[in-house]
């Protein structure tokens, strides 16, 4: 990354350097239509100018090569957000499927709603298991089935109409769920097993693979930020992805991979609203703002 900043400002000084030739033809213009003026004397550039704006060049190319935290930024995606603005079967994001087998994988996405009905915001559905992989809403509480495995109430409710970063990690014989950074739910989840070649969605709960949506569980508000590893990634990773919309890049899916035509229905890709959300004190209880 450094040495495309330094491009850039190699680049910008050629431009410096062309704007001086071009203000040394309006010069010599100005003199032929003024020859006639024996006191007429071109402006050009000083020495003190023009040391002056090399100076400021080389200072920024050393801020650019000391900068070491460059190298270490976090991957950025597209600020755009898919917005869900009906509750409809039809609507829904398609993701394709699944190339891989999976013993382990996280889901991190930004969601903002107010539906508090038994909506599916993630689903997965192979051959095996119609719920091979649903982050859902029962209860007004988030939950997720992997095959066989339930993690049960997990107490964390996200339907305040504010956006909040939720992230999953499945692997290590665990199951954890993070609310805008923080540990809310761990259980023991032994032998997850994902088979690919499945079909999966956002935005609806399959009873069949790609489809049998019921309206009910339709997701209604926005998303974004989508990812997907076939790994667990780290807190630190985990902490950095709640602290932006746009940061992270999962090597199964991104945002980078989503857009208008993976958007069903009234599903539309639009600018993104999403900031992370301010936690206060409120009457002697937290709460999200």
């Amino acid at each position: 990354m450094a040495g495309q900043k330094t491009l850039q400002l190699f680049i910008l000084f050629m431009v410096l350097i062309l704007l001086m030739e071009e203000a040394k033809l309006i010069d010599a213009r100005r003199v032929r239509s003024r020859k006639r003026r024996s006191n007429y004397k071109p402006k050009k550039p000083s020495i003190t100018e023009l040391a002056k704006k090399v100076q400021e060049l080389e200072d920024r190319l050393a801020e650019i090569e000391e900068c070491k935290p460059c190298e270490n930024e976090e991957p950025q995606q597209s600020p755009k957000a898919f917005l869900f603005p009906d509750k409809k079967k039809t609507d829904y994001i398609d993701a394709g499927t699944l190339d891989k087998d999976l013993n382990a994988l996280t889901v991190s996405l930004w969601i903002k709603t107010d539906d508090t009905s038994k909506v599916g915001y993630i689903s997965y559905a192979n051959k095996d298991h119609q719920n091979a992989f649903v982050l859902y809403n029962p209860n007004n509480k988030l939950a997720l089935i992997s095959g066989y495995y339930h993690s049960g109430d997990t107490g964390v409710t996200i339907t305040d109409g504010i956006w909040h970063h939720v992230c999953v990690t499945l692997g290590n014989d665990a199951f954890e769920l993070y609310f805008n950074g923080d540990l809310k739910a761990s259980t023991t989840a032994d032998g997850i097993f994902i088979r690919k070649g499945g079909k999966l969605i956002f935005g609806q709960d399959q009873d069949c693979v790609g489809g049998c949506f019921d309206q009910v569980q339709s997701f209604q508000g926005e998303m974004t930020g989508i990812n997907i590893w076939d790994h667990v990634i780290t807190k630190e990773e985990i902490s950095a992805l709640a602290e932006s919309c746009t940061v992270g890049k999962g090597n199964l899916l991104n945002m980078d991979g989503l857009g208008q035509d993976q958007a069903k229905g009234g599903v539309k890709l639009i600018d993104s609203t999403c900031k992370k959300p301010q936690k206060v004190l409120i009457n002697g209880e937290y709460a999200y703002i």
